[in-house]
């Protein structure tokens, strides 16, 4: 290679690599935010649920490893766990009911002005639409691609 194609190639991988180094930081610092307005505790309603309306608290707290976690729920349980794996978000859900001990692992695909996508490693099982939490928190969730549980929460002062 002479020696202009490769300063030309040098030169390409230091733009490139800039510019991926400054979207790391703003998805880094998204999801900062993203963590932080979540802290706190959360009442509310799961308006729409496969058997009718509940009441639905939480509060969500962060942990030692970085985690911001909560659980909301008597009979059946919901565990909630909301981290950064590298640059991405990442939900670590378990439901209880059934008995079921497998959680879900939902990664963020999109992030707009309605909110952050998440989908399930397996797309089809979950999607959930979050809204990025101020006073209000709206988590609206798809199974099997099908309108399953909406939930909006009011952040407690």
């Amino acid at each position: 290679m002479d020696t202009r194609k490769h300063l030309f190639v040098c030169l390409l991988w230091v733009v490139l690599t800039g510019y991926a180094v400054v979207a790391t930081s703003e998805t880094e610092t998204q999801i900062d935010q993203f963590l932080v307005a979540l802290e706190g505790e959360w009442v509310g309603r799961a308006e729409v649920t496969p058997i009718g309306p509940r009441s639905y608290n939480i509060h969500f707290k962060p942990n030692p490893q970085g985690l911001v976690e909560g659980s909301t729920g008597t009979s059946t349980v919901h565990y909630w766990k909301f981290y950064r794996e590298q640059d991405r978000l990442v939900i670590r859900f378990l439901s209880t009911f059934a008995n079921n001990r497998k959680p879900i692992f939902l990664d963020a695909v999109k992030w707009d002005d309605q909110g952050i996508f998440f989908q399930a490693r397996d797309p089809a099982l979950l999607t959930l639409k979050v809204s990025f939490p101020t006073e209000v928190l709206s988590i609206d969730v798809l199974h099997w691609n099908q309108p399953h549980v909406s939930i909006r929460l009011t952040k407690v002062q």
